[in-house]
């Protein structure tokens, strides 16, 4: 059988849960069927190291990781970066001498990489965009008329959960007429490996909750530490962990130091295996604003972990309320009523521990793997 050609579009690989769906997808497709190469725009972020030794990969440009520290040549280094990247952008034909294959499929894995997917020289490839996150919550950032006729211009979009599409398809005013959902895989067995990698043990003199994600306001770390403050004036001790950077870090930090919290909400900064600590918490908490299809929390459900979250996107559709897992508003008010609650009623913490028991058979990664191969052949074939 003549293997369908797949390119991969995406900015650089930081870390993040989008790098993360990326790394599972070029690990797990099947390599009888598919042959696959991953252009980035910037040869940077920490899983660089993770993309598979097959894998083609290539780069429109350097990233920061290989800059300067000199601060005039930083700048120049910079500015000639965003030259190429412009160059690139306005003339895609030169992206061709990047591109080991004429592709099949060309897959951009948010909507930053719409742009380049759209105008590649390529005009005969399938586009497939891949939503991982709802397109209201881009409303107040981005031009989202142009996003979504660029949306509108791709032969599938698939959405990480059932909330992503709803909300594309009311956003966009109907004009979503080719989306499908498909949640995220789980890596089950590397994620048990991982958190066994290192022992992690965490003040456990109160019960104690971690939480992993970029500081900044879509996470609601800020509702999350006031919420911690609250339940201390009660005299409902518990201790905060947070792992993960973002523009938000140093602020917060320094409030949590200035107000005398440091000991008690605590800032573990980036972490490459987040999992040993994970492991060793009570409780994962998640007190975002919004979200898609949070990996953090599916992680910590397959870790058997009880989470208290916000009811927001996708999350309901991995945490039933009150049965594998607690579901509140996302305010301070509504936070803190839902810690209050799993501090202070053992028994709905023994319920929702034992109804754990079985919860990595929620997220069977095989099924959706082979849903995803199946759809990248069905496209080709249209």
């Amino acid at each position: 059988m003549k293997k369908v050609k797949v390119l991969f579009r995406h900015r650089s690989m930081e870390m993040g849960g989008v790098q993360k769906v990326l790394l599972d997808l070029l690990n797990n497709l099947d390599r009888n069927k598919f042959e696959i190469a991953l252009l980035l725009n910037l040869n940077q972020g920490i899983l660089l190291k993770d993309i598979p030794e097959d894998i083609h990969l290539s780069f429109l440009t350097e990233g920061k990781d290989s800059f300067s520290d000199n601060f005039i040549l930083n700048k120049i280094q910079l500015g000639y970066r965003r030259l190429k990247l412009i160059l690139f952008n306005k003339f895609p034909n030169l992206t061709k001498s990047k591109i080991p294959f004429v592709p099949d499929i060309e897959i951009g894995l948010f909507h930053y990489d719409l742009e380049g997917l759209i105008n590649s020289p390529y005009k005969n490839s399938k586009k497939i965009c891949w939503l991982h996150s709802n397109l209201s919550n881009l409303l107040h950032s981005f031009n989202i008329n142009k996003i979504i006729s660029l949306y509108e211009k791709c032969d599938l979009s698939i959405h990480v959960s059932q909330d992503t599409l709803d909300d594309a398809v009311k956003t966009s005013n109907g004009k979503f007429t080719n989306g499908i959902v498909i949640y995220n895989a789980f890596n089950i067995n590397e994620i048990f490996k991982k958190s066994k990698v290192e022992e992690v043990y965490l003040e456990n003199k109160y019960p104690t909750f971690i939480s992993v994600g970029r500081i900044g306001k879509q996470k609601g770390y800020d509702m999350l530490y006031e919420v911690h403050k609250l339940l201390l004036v009660e005299n409902i001790h518990h201790t905060i962990y947070i792992i993960g950077q973002g523009p938000d870090y140093n602020v917060l930090k320094q409030k949590i130091e200035h107000e005398g919290y440091s000991e008690s909400f605590v800032l573990l900064g980036q972490k490459e295996n987040p999992f040993p600590y994970i492991q060793s918490a009570n409780f994962y908490v998640q007190s975002s604003r919004y979200e898609a299809y949070p990996l953090s929390i599916g992680e910590a459900l397959i870790l058997k972990k009880i989470v208290i979250s916000t009811n927001v996107g996708g999350i309901r559709e991995m945490i039933k309320n009150g049965e594998n897992g607690l579901l509140t508003e996302s305010s301070v008010g509504g936070i803190y009523e839902g810690m209050k609650k799993l501090l202070s009623n053992s028994e709905l913490v023994i319920q929702i521990k034992n109804n754990l028991a079985n919860i990595e058979e929620q997220f069977d990664s095989k099924k959706i793997f082979s849903q995803v191969e199946k759809i990248l052949l069905g496209v080709v074939k249209k």
